[in-house]
């Protein structure tokens, strides 16, 4: 049951018969009995002014802006280290190939 109510352990007995009608059967939970809150209590009333201690510090205002951040997940800047990858791999490439032709002439 939901916080707040209690669950009706009641048991309900049911028979499925042939032609597969729907049974529906709705079971309400009981709701939990709270004590009555006391009525509002009294305020001291201060006797003379209300100084406030050194030790309290002022309340820090919330951040007003609307900028989202969002985590850096890595999307950002992939693209040029792969073409920096892809680029290095090419020129080692092209040099082991142009290596392996000056073997063959030699």
């Amino acid at each position: 049951a939901p916080n707040g109510y209690v669950i009706n352990e009641e048991t309900f007995a049911f028979e499925i018969k042939e032609d597969g009608e729907i049974i529906k059967h709705i079971v309400k939970n009981k709701k939990e009995e709270k004590a009555s809150l006391p009525s509002k209590p009294n305020k001291p009333t201060p006797s003379g002014e209300v100084k406030p201690s050194a030790d309290v510090k002022p309340v820090q205002q919330p951040n007003i802006h609307n900028e989202v951040r969002l985590p850096a997940t890595g999307g950002v800047g992939n693209e040029f280290t792969a073409l920096f990858v892809l680029g290095i791999g090419f020129i080692i490439a092209g040099a082991y190939v142009l290596r392996m032709k000056n073997r063959k002439e030699m």
